[in-house]
């Protein structure tokens, strides 16, 4: 049963930029609004605790329904995991819709995890070494080729053309420089990027190699290329146009809100609403904006978040089970919405001490 709605219509696919040429490009037009600029670009996450977050969302049997979230790869972890008929990724950055576009293209062309790795760095794998894991031997095998100019811009090519062919989104000249620029990070960098690219790196950087390497309380890698199962179900989602990025602000007035109308028109409701840490940018009105938006999602008894949380005041925090890394917590939507409503949350810092969800005692 879905217990929030209000009464807003998404937007029609016809109200839609007209050099929309698919159903898919004018659902990510209509359901976006203006965007903005953040610190960092955010070529990849730099959560390192994510397959806790992963765990937690399979302890709690959390299946099914339409998956929201933000920024870049993190999301298809839980996308993988979770299961669900759609996923929505809102970020108040165009660059990040971009950089999603550029997935879809490398969904569609690879076969494979370590076919997708070879496209994202366009370099051919060279022969792992006998003895090792999955995991461990497709980082073996990148980590051996050599990053091939010829190969980046024949792929370069192939991306523009399924984005703009294929998927029917318009691109400017901005935006085929924003792909390349994206791009080409991934091809200098290969298992090195990190998230503050290209800024110089700070202690304990993440890299890409850190989080494919990364494990749960369990000691399992939770990252969606160490499985075959989970790599092919994210695939067949984009062919089916199920994964949607759209620019907007959490605390804007049109797209949250009309992706909880979208999601409502399809008969589903949000089952996971991934936050990373967008709240501490969020203050006083619009923060309460935010709250706002939230509530105007279909929702259910059952439905999630997913927040970040940093800094060494939480190292002892029972859900924080990786040291010098970001908490990452769940707690019911509707729960939030009490709280926030009895005016609970004084500080950023409440938001995961107020309320949460110790999966590793319900999820048993």
């Amino acid at each position: 049963m879905v217990l929030a709605a209000i009464g807003f219509a998404a937007p029609s696919l016809a109200q839609a930029p007209a050099q929309a040429k698919s159903d898919f490009a004018r659902l990510i037009l209509s359901l976006s609004e203006e965007g903005g600029t953040f610190q960092m670009e955010n070529l990849v996450s730099n959560e390192k605790a994510y397959p806790h977050a992963v765990e937690g969302l399979q302890r709690l049997g959390v299946t099914g329904g339409a998956y929201v979230g933000v920024g870049p790869e993190q999301n298809f972890h839980y996308i993988a995991r979770t299961r669900p008929e759609w996923a929505l990724i809102l970020d108040i950055r165009r660059e990040n819709t971009l950089h999603h576009l550029l997935y879809k293209a490398l969904f569609q062309l690879g076969e494979s995890p370590l076919g997708f790795l070879s496209l994202l760095f366009s370099r051919q794998p060279g022969a792992a070494p006998e003895g090792l894991d999955a995991k461990e031997s497709m980082i073996a095998c990148m980590d051996q080729a050599p990053p091939n100019e010829e190969l980046f811009q024949q792929n370069l090519r192939f991306v523009f053309e399924l984005i703009q062919d294929d998927y029917g989104f318009p691109l400017t000249e901005k935006d085929r420089q924003t792909v390349e620029h994206i791009y080409r990070a991934f091809f200098q960098e290969g298992l090195n990027l990190r998230c503050e690219y290209p800024k110089p790196a700070r202690e304990n950087s993440v890299t890409l190699r850190d989080l494919l390497r990364a494990k749960d309380c369990d000691g399992r890698c939770q990252h969606f290329l160490a499985s075959p199962e989970h790599f092919a179900f994210l695939k067949g989602l984009h062919a089916r146009n199920r994964i949607v990025p759209v620019t907007g602000d959490f605390a804007g007035p049109k797209a949250l809100r009309a992706v909880g109308a979208f999601i409502r028109e399809q008969g589903s409701h949000v089952s996971v609403f991934y936050l990373s840490n967008v709240e501490q940018y969020l203050k006083k009105e619009r923060y309460a904006a935010f709250a706002e938006n939230v509530r105007s999602l279909p929702l259910t008894e059952q439905s999630l978040l997913i927040r970040s949380q940093g800094g060494k005041q939480f190292k002892s925090h029972p859900m924080c089970h990786v040291e010098g890394a970001s908490l990452l917590a769940l707690q019911r939507t509707l729960s939030f919405l009490k709280h926030y409503d009895a005016g609970d949350y004084w500080t950023h810092a409440d938001l995961v001490q107020v309320d949460y969800l110790d999966w590793t005692r319900e999820g048993r």
